[in-house]
């Protein structure tokens, strides 16, 4: 299954990337990296399809940070975790629902 070109995150438009042994707008060799001001996510076309959609996870969620504002200091310790999940699982929640074949091609690499 091929992957979509573009997805969305909030008002965002992002293009989706594989390319062999990527490096970082850093020039560190990486699995994969989101560029927010270029609105890019970039993964490693050469991983096993299990690691892939961890990684497009991974770098789903640095999207959705850069869409939603974590600026909010929570009181403790089980606040931020509590804090943090919760915006990641609304975030993913949301991604997927308004990126069908997003969800699709990662449940492929998932099933692989």
């Amino acid at each position: 299954m091929k992957p979509p070109k573009t997805f969305e995150v909030g008002n965002r438009l992002y293009s989706l990337v594989l390319e062999s042994n990527p490096d970082s707008p850093e020039g560190q060799k990486v699995w994969g990296y989101l560029e927010p001001t270029e609105l890019q996510l970039v993964l490693d076309a050469d991983m096993q399809p299990g690691h892939m959609a961890e990684i497009l996870v991974h770098e789903l969620l640095h999207a959705i940070f850069n869409d939603y504002p974590l600026n909010v200091r929570p009181l403790g310790p089980s606040d931020v975790e509590e804090f943090y999940a919760g915006v990641g699982a609304r975030g993913l929640v949301k991604l997927f629902n308004r990126n069908l074949r997003l969800y699709s091609w990662w449940r492929y690499l998932m099933s692989a």
